[in-house]
């Protein structure tokens, strides 16, 4: 009987002992196994370090297009027929490579890219490396330097991808938007919602123009927006 009731107490002890740890190697692994949701668009860390840090982010965007549908010809305001060349095609539309973090300070950006229009092989700006530094004064002053977008229209503030017709723009804005050349530029914020960004840039876009083509003025936009999170 004594036996049999200390083995029951040693394994009540035992009992005791095991269950905490044996909880807190659950909750460990309970812990260890919860995946991190990661945010869409930010890309992934490579490096992380005290003196800098890289981010890639890879962009590529099929397309199937077909107009065979559509009319072999049309007539414009002016009473003119013209020919449509229709296409029944399908394309590695846009491959796009970004690399962007910061050097020695957090403040001080940088951003390199690769971005490739395949539909437009051959072309002179069919392949463009690019890219541009900044520095964030503080938040009503951010300076940059580099190749960037003239602020001409709101797709030119970095939406991309994220628009309702992925692949192009509205018509209308096509018309009267300026395009990305090298320049330098300084935008931040007002006040709370109202924004700016100037830009003094080479030309209205720098894509497929060498330098021996480019004048001697410079474009300068300012454009000033609201904007306030939903």
């Amino acid at each position: 009987m004594k036996l049999s009731r200390l083995f029951l107490a040693g394994l009540l002890i035992q009992f005791l002992l095991i269950k905490p740890a044996v909880a807190q190697f659950s909750e460990s692994v309970e812990e260890d196994s919860t995946e991190v949701e990661h945010p869409a668009g930010s890309g992934f860390m490579i490096v992380n370090g005290k003196r800098a840090t890289l981010k890639f982010s890879p962009y590529i965007t099929f397309r199937y297009l077909n107009q065979k549908a559509l009319n072999s010809s049309y007539t414009d305001a002016f009473g003119n027929t013209r020919d449509i060349k229709t296409r029944n095609d399908v394309q590695l539309q846009k491959v796009t490579l970004y690399f962007k973090g910061w050097l020695v300070n957090p403040k001080f950006r940088y951003l390199a890219y690769v971005w490739t229009s395949n539909a437009n092989q051959g072309q002179g700006a069919q392949l463009v490396l690019g890219g541009n530094l900044s520095y964030e004064i503080n938040k009503h002053f951010n300076a940059g330097v580099g190749i960037g977008a003239l602020p001409t229209s709101r797709s030119l503030f970095g939406q991309w991808p994220f628009w309702l017709r992925q692949d192009a723009r509205p018509m209308a804005e096509e018309f009267f938007r300026g395009s990305f050349t090298t320049g330098v530029w300084l935008e931040g914020e007002i006040t709370d919602g109202l924004y700016y960004k100037a830009m003094l840039g080479n030309n209205l876009s720098q894509l497929g123009i060498d330098v021996g083509q480019l004048d001697k003025q410079h474009p300068q936009f300012v454009t000033i927006w609201m904007h306030h999170d939903c």
